[in-house]
């Protein structure tokens, strides 16, 4: 099914399968995001001592300074221009095998593999690379851009296929329901086995293209 244009859906996840030049236009997107923001935070540091030094009376001229910041946004969005080009793409891309929708399966296979905590550090490796573990390619605090290498997809594809139904069962097990946004019980973990399954599936193929793979989800 073709994705709804606009805006992305908010905490529903999809993976996408990276050629090397795609990969390649998304690092070089990550690094030019990462450049921009550090110079838009220097400048937002200078103009904040420069207001500190002068007290109230720059207080007009916030508005010009929240233009320029919002100037500086626009130019920081590379990653996220990058994605835009995959979405735009997204029939073919399903229909060749190289996208993988979770919607909002991700959160407990990602869980499974962090002792039941939503954490992007730390969990169990290498299968806490399968959703949010991979590197952080977005400056965007409410989205998420998640790079797994090829060489990690290929850990990831051959751990994933080592996990038992019971395995998940247990692991899912580890979940609280305090600060999770799902209901626990039985058809909350039939639906993360069903969506673990087809992300194993969609890692094997990965791997054996040689691909990277990124997880991204809007907040």
């Amino acid at each position: 099914m073709p994705r709804p244009t606009g805006a992305h859906m908010a905490e529903r996840g999809v993976h996408f399968a990276l050629t090397p030049e795609q990969e390649a236009r998304l690092l070089a997107a990550a690094e030019a995001d990462a450049e921009a923001y550090a110079e838009a935070y220097a400048q937002a540091v200078a103009h904040a001592r420069e207001r500190a030094q002068a007290g109230d009376e720059a207080e007009e001229d916030e508005d010009e300074d929240e233009g320029e910041e919002g100037d500086g946004d626009e130019e920081g969005d590379a990653v996220q221009r990058e994605v835009d080009a995959l979405e735009a793409a997204w029939a073919s891309l399903q229909a060749e095998g190289w996208l993988c929708e979770t919607d909002k399966a991700w959160d407990p296979i990602h869980r499974c593999f962090c002792k039941g905590k939503l954490l992007y550090e730390g969990g169990e490796s290498p299968l806490n690379l399968l959703v949010c573990g991979g590197r952080q390619l977005s400056c965007n605090d409410d989205y998420t851009v998640s790079l797994v290498t090829a060489d990690q997809v290929a850990a990831v594809a051959q751990a994933a296929a080592q996990v038992t139904r019971e395995g998940l069962r247990q692991r899912y097990g580890q979940i609280k329901q305090r600060g999770y946004a799902h209901r626990l019980g039985e058809a909350d973990f039939d639906d993360a086995w069903a969506n673990f399954q087809d992300l194993t599936a969609f890692f094997a193929r990965a791997a054996a293209a040689g691909r990277a793979v990124i997880f991204t989800v809007d907040a």
